[in-house]
């Protein structure tokens, strides 16, 4: 977050600096629309990818507990066929 504080005006100053100075008005608009631009841009994206990281990662530690379950039955019952062939 400091890091953005800091590069925004920055940024901001490199704008107006590259422009004559009657139209850094606008300049500084478009800046500033191109950079809400990107933020509702990016947010949205990192939305996405983060609701399929997640439903990602929920997956595999569903499958993991599947898989422990699935042993732990194939050990019981590999443990109760002797006594099962005997009888």
């Amino acid at each position: 977050m400091v890091l953005v504080k800091a590069l925004v005006p920055s940024f901001q100053s490199m704008t107006i600096q590259s422009t004559d100075p009657r139209p850094s008005g606008y300049a500084t608009a478009t800046f500033f629309t191109l950079f809400d631009v990107g933020v509702a841009l990016g947010s949205w994206l990192l939305g996405i990818v983060a609701v399929y990281l997640f439903a990602a990662f929920v997956v595999s530690i569903e499958a993991i507990a599947y898989m422990v379950t699935q042993m732990r039955k194939k050990q019981t019952l590999l443990r109760s066929l002797p006594f099962l062939i005997c009888a």
